[in-house]
């Protein structure tokens, strides 16, 4: 029966891990995401300008 309990709790680590290694792209493609889609409409309406592009690299340093 120990046996078991063990078996179990490593698998239940080795989930958590997998469930991990997934989640983070998920949260990088969260976060950066949306900066992406700002710098793409601003491109296509004409006003993509070096301020919006300043603030748009704050964010992704921020993010590190």
């Amino acid at each position: 029966m120990r046996h078991e309990a063990g078996d179990r709790t490593t698998l239940d680590v080795l989930n958590a891990e997998s469930d991990f290694a997934q989640a983070e792209p998920a949260l990088a493609h969260a976060r950066v995401g949306p900066l992406l889609d700002r710098l793409r409409l601003d491109a296509r309406a004409g006003r993509l300008e070096e301020a919006g592009l300043a603030e748009v690299d704050g964010a992704l340093d921020a993010m590190r």
